[in-house]
């Protein structure tokens, strides 16, 4: 070796593992249904570092994991939660597929993490080249154990624990989490193809969400009645707009006149004003909020033949009951299921007794989402 040269291993194409002077990666894990769309998924990445300003130097593959040499790991990873088509990012270490190096290296990244009295469990994955990942784990566990033995630093179980030591393996490499997060899963942003998805309150809004996770690029427009509903509106929207990848964010707003209030007569009206907006803008899918397992089948069976009379194709894309109250609890949204689901309409509402009014609304993503669709609604356009 030459005097001032450190020892090197390359990582994947792009990317070299220095030794001597470890660093970070963000390295992604795709969903079970997402890991055959594993070049989509990069693109996606890429554009929303792009979008959020989040400098990195290069974006490559290991094995099914997606790496990402970031400038700031942090950072990056809270981008990166904007998309679907994720199982979980980890900030990791990266070192060789080696048992000596991954008991080691793990140990010390664990003896810099913990604090006194504090319980940790060690998690090792993946691909092992002659040892089994059990055995890894137990001998990171005792070299811990030994090694903060005057800190009260003790083994947790896999339901109790303060901080997760995870190792995941590929065939050539290791990579020692310093910092997980969970996502939802889902598929790629536009693997699916452009749906219209119309939003006037959280459960419609859950719909549209889950749209987005099915892999759909979706257009967004919004309907409500009164100006006091206006505020909650904007609220709900500001939680799916940070789902899309797009620089500036495109609403149409849709004011109704007069009516009644009913949720199904809700999304009937939405469903129509969908169908125009798909025509005009050649979208072939219009998203649903409703669903065989939350309501009675003919109302949802009227409404899907509605759209293919039109020549569309309808996405019942509402999940169950307990979907939606993990979603609700994600995206710090409230709901009452029960309001909706028995507030149905014998009568179809006839189109005609309304006058609609247009507000276009261009927005760039950011923390003030909702004042920016407050506060540019735009002129008023009758329609």
């Amino acid at each position: 070796m030459r005097h001032g040269r450190h020892p090197k291993k390359k990582l994947c194409r792009g990317v070299i593992l220095d030794i001597m002077a470890p660093k970070s990666f963000v390295v992604v894990f795709p969903s079970l249904q997402a890991k055959q769309y594993s070049p989509t998924l990069m693109k996606g990445i890429k554009r929303v570092l792009k979008i959020e300003d989040e400098p990195y130097t290069n974006i490559c593959r290991d094995e099914h994991l997606i790496l990402i040499d970031a400038h700031d790991p942090v950072f990056a990873s809270s981008a990166i939660g904007r998309l679907y088509g994720i199982e979980k990012v980890l900030i990791a270490r990266p070192i060789k597929n080696n048992y000596d190096d991954i008991v080691k290296t793990t140990t010390e990244v664990g003896g810099n993490l913990l604090l006194g009295n504090e319980k940790f469990y060690v998690q090792v994955e993946g691909y092992s080249r002659g040892f089994i990942p059990k055995d890894a784990e137990m001998a990171i566990s005792s070299s811990i154990i030994e090694k903060k033995s005057l800190h009260n630093v003790r083994p947790g179980t896999p339901d109790r624990y303060d901080k997760l030591l995870y190792v995941y393996m590929t065939h050539d490499n290791a990579y020692i989490s310093i910092f997980e997060d969970k996502y939802p899963g889902g598929l790629p942003w536009g693997i699916q193809g452009k749906a219209v998805s119309c939003v006037f309150d959280e459960m419609s809004a859950m719909a549209c969400l889950e749209a987005i996770r099915m892999g759909f690029e979706t257009k967004i427009i919004a309907l409500y009645r009164k100006e006091s509903q206006l505020i909650n509106l904007a609220k709900v929207l500001n939680k799916i707009i940070p789902n899309l990848i797009q620089k500036k964010v495109q609403l149409s707003i849709y004011k109704l006149s007069a009516g009644s209030s009913g949720f199904l007569n809700m999304v009937i009206i939405a469903t129509e004003i969908a169908i125009d907006v798909a025509k005009n803008y050649n979208i072939s899918y219009v998203t649903l909020p409703i669903s065989r397992i939350m309501f009675p089948g003919l109302p949802v069976d009227r409404l899907q033949r509605r759209v293919y009379d039109t020549g569309l194709n309808a996405v019942l894309s509402l999940p169950d009951y307990e979907r939606m109250l993990a979603i609700s609890k994600r995206m710090n949204m409230s709901f009452n299921a029960e309001s909706r689901r028995y507030n149905l309409l014998k009568i179809p509402p006839d189109m005609k007794q309304y006058n609609i009014l247009k507000h276009d609304v261009t927005i760039k993503p950011g923390p003030n989402n909702i004042h920016d669709i407050l506060d540019n609604m735009g002129r008023q356009k009758q329609i």
